[in-house]
């Protein structure tokens, strides 16, 4: 959130693979697409990725990225 608006929507896994990347990708695409935002974030423990679709981006970022981010 940002100044009480909801920016951007999160998911968490440890590692994305060819067994979860549909349940994790859909998952946050359909979130996404219920609260109207455009962008998305997974975070993992070491992978980094960027999804596009219908407007909307996913990025995929190593969760030490994420925590150095928010310092």
């Amino acid at each position: 959130m940002e100044k009480n608006v909801l920016k951007e929507a999160v998911q968490v896994c440890l590692t994305i693979n060819d067994e979860n990347f549909d349940r994790e990708y859909n998952g946050l695409l359909k979130a996404m697409q219920n609260l109207g935002l455009q962008k998305g974030l997974i975070i993992t423990l070491n992978q980094s990725d960027t999804f596009e679709k219908n407007g909307m981006t996913i990025k995929m970022i190593p969760a030490s990225e994420f925590l150095m981010d928010g310092i």
